[in-house]
């Protein structure tokens, strides 16, 4: 700026704010019917769909077995993975989640903590862990929110025909920050009561500081 001396100079500063698009990283949806089933599953992201697979024409449609495998167009699939844009978190962001404070050293341990609380069994806790593992020993400590099922409809509403008799959604919210000490749990987390028709998802983001947020 010229700033001359004696002369009256007027400026106008104009203040804006944006919000970092979110990619819903990597939720991962298993099946579990009772019996060989015919499916349709459909996400409705609040904002728009990004990646998905297998290949997502507004619906998935396919055969589901007991034992969660997957068929559709003769491939078989151990889940449904979809990622999308979202752009706003602070909506999600509750004083009533469950919250974990961890490090890397013992990020692993957070993370088989959480798995077991919420009822995952061996392959969708090895999955879950195998994915977010490496990231958060990447940060030297971490804040983890975890939101459960009508707290994740808010991030991407999920339909599923027939009606599943339950269906369990998880999602963490990995906020790299200074580690408190260990605070108690501030509600407990929804168990997985493996009866019926039931339908699992679980997904994440680590909240960013500068780039994009990876969710």
């Amino acid at each position: 700026l010229d700033i001359k001396d004696q002369f009256i100079n007027t400026y106008s500063i104009r203040f804006e704010s944006s919000e970092f698009p979110v990619v819903v990283d990597k939720p991962v949806i298993y099946l579990y019917p009772e019996n060989e089933t015919q499916f349709s599953v459909t996400v409705l992201p609040k904002g728009k769909m990004a990646f998905t697979y297998p290949t997502y024409n507004g619906s998935w449609n396919g055969n589901v077995l007991p034992n969660g495998e997957i068929t559709i167009e003769n491939e078989k699939f151990n889940y449904l993975f979809w990622e999308a844009t979202y752009s706003n978190l602070k909506e999600l962001q509750s004083s009533t989640m469950t919250t974990f404070y961890t490090t890397s050293e013992k990020s692993l341990q957070t993370l088989e903590n959480i798995c077991d609380y919420f009822g995952l069994n061996s392959l969708e806790k090895a999955d879950l862990i195998t994915y977010w593992g490496p990231q958060l020993q990447q940060l030297s400590s971490a804040k983890i929110s975890v939101l459960m099922n009508e707290e994740v409809d808010r991030l991407a509403g999920l339909t599923i025909s027939p009606e599943p008799d339950h269906v369990y959604r998880l999602f963490l919210l990995i906020n790299p920050e200074p580690v408190l000490e260990d605070i108690p749990l501030q509600k407990a987390i929804t168990p997985i009561q493996r009866k019926g028709f039931f339908v699992i998802e679980w997904g994440g983001t680590i909240i960013g500081n500068n780039d994009a947020v990876k969710l």
